[in-house]
């Protein structure tokens, strides 16, 4: 797996075969953030449930 990094915009992101374009991660203790261009929340997972993550 590799490995993401805090505050960092990814154009294109592939966690657990779900495709994000254009996507900044903030990572928590319990789970990683992501926020779109806009800053809303996209998406909230949890660390555990990480399976596969393709940048």
């Amino acid at each position: 797996m590799e490995k993401l990094e805090d505050t960092k915009k990814y154009n294109h992101l592939e966690i657990n075969g779900v495709i994000f374009e254009r996507i900044q991660i903030f990572i928590r203790e319990n789970y990683i953030e992501l926020v779109d261009s806009w800053g809303k929340t996209s998406a909230k997972i949890y660390k555990r449930d990480i399976k596969t993550v393709n940048i």
